[in-house]
C-alpha cells in the first residue's frame, strides 16, 4: 500500500511533499502477545500463557488439550496427541506402545482405558475413559472421571456409560435430580441430554478444534458444540440441549445450546 501511494504521487505530481504514514496493524491478542508496536504490553486472553509471542492454553494432562494438540511443557501446542485421530475399531491390537500402550475400546492407542491400579501414575491416577488419558481427580468436579466408586465423593457411584466412566449421584426411583440431570433406571442422576463429558466440557469452555473434541472418543457429537474454532485458532465447547431443564442452574437453553443467564 505504501509503495503504491509513493509511486502514484511521483507519477501524477498531485500529492504533497509528505507521504502519508499508516500505523502498524494492531496485534491480535487472541493469537499473538508480548509487545505491541507502540511498546505497550499485549496480554493473552484469560489464563493463556505467552510463549514466543504466541498464546497457548495451559495444561497438566492431554485431556485438557484438543485432539490436534499435545500437552508439552505445561501448554497445549499443535501436534499429534496420543489419542488423536479418527477412531478405527480393531486397528490397534498388538500395535500400541510407548506413551500410548493401551488399546482403547474405540480402537485407538491411548495412555489408559481400564482404570486398573498402576495404569496411570500417582500424579494423575484417574483414567478419563472418554479420552483414554490419565488425569488428577477433582472431587467436586461435575461428572468427575473415575476408576472406581472409591474415587467418588459424597456417596456418588462410578458408572461407565456412553464411552465415559464418571461419578454420578444416587437417586431413588421417581425422585428429582438436580437441574440438568434425570434419575435413570439404574437410580443414578445422569445428564438429561447428552453425555457427562459434553456437559462438563461445555460448562468449563474446554478448548476444541472440532465438535468431536467435546465428546468421548468414538461418540457422534451434536453439531456445533465446538464454537469459534478456525484454522490455527481453537474454539470452545458448549453444551447442547433440547429444552430448558437440560441445562444446569444459572444456564438457559438458547438455540440448542446452554448459555449462562
Amino acid at each position: 500500500m505504501r509503495s503504491f501511494v509513493f509511486l502514484a504521487c511521483s507519477t501524477l505530481l498531485a500529492c504533497g511533499s509528505d507521504v502519508p504514514s499508516f500505523p502498524e496493524p494492531p496485534v491480535d491478542s487472541g493469537v499473538e502477545c508480548g509487545s505491541s508496536g507502540d511498546g505497550g504490553a499485549v496480554d493473552c486472553p484469560g489464563d493463556q500463557v505467552c510463549l514466543n509471542r504466541r498464546c497457548y492454553d495451559p495444561c497438566t494432562s492431554q485431556a485438557q488439550c484438543t485432539r490436534s494438540q499435545t500437552c508439552e511443557d505445561g501448554v497445549c501446542v499443535e501436534g499429534d496427541r496420543p489419542d488423536g485421530g479418527t477412531p478405527d475399531a480393531g486397528a490397534c491390537p498388538g500395535g500400541c506402545s510407548g506413551e500410548t500402550p493401551v488399546c482403547h475400546p474405540t480402537g485407538v492407542c491411548t495412555a489408559c482405558a481400564e482404570g486398573a491400579a498402576g495404569e496411570c501414575g500417582a500424579a494423575a491416577p484417574i483414567c478419563d475413559l472418554a479420552y483414554g488419558a490419565c488425569a488428577a481427580f477433582v472431587p467436586d468436579r461435575i461428572c468427575a472421571p473415575c476408576n472406581t466408586s472409591a474415587d467418588c465423593d459424597g456417596g456418588r457411584t462410578c458408572s461407565e456409560r456412553g464411552g465415559e466412566r464418571v461419578c454420578l449421584a444416587p437417586c431413588a426411583e421417581g425422585s428429582v435430580c438436580p437441574r440438568g440431570f434425570t434419575c435413570g433406571a439404574d437410580t443414578l442422576c445422569a445428564p438429561s441430554f447428552g453425555t457427562c463429558t459434553g456437559l462438563r466440557n461445555g460448562v468449563s469452555s474446554q478448548a476444541c478444534a472440532t465438535d468431536a473434541d467435546c465428546e468421548p472418543l468414538g461418540a457422534t457429537p451434536p453439531a456445533g458444540v465446538c464454537q469459534g474454532a478456525s484454522e490455527g485458532v481453537p474454539g470452545v465447547c458448549v453444551q447442547a440441549c433440547s429444552m430448558e431443564t437440560d441445562c444446569l442452574d444459572g444456564r438457559s437453553c438458547a438455540a440448542g445450546y446452554c448459555r449462562p443467564i
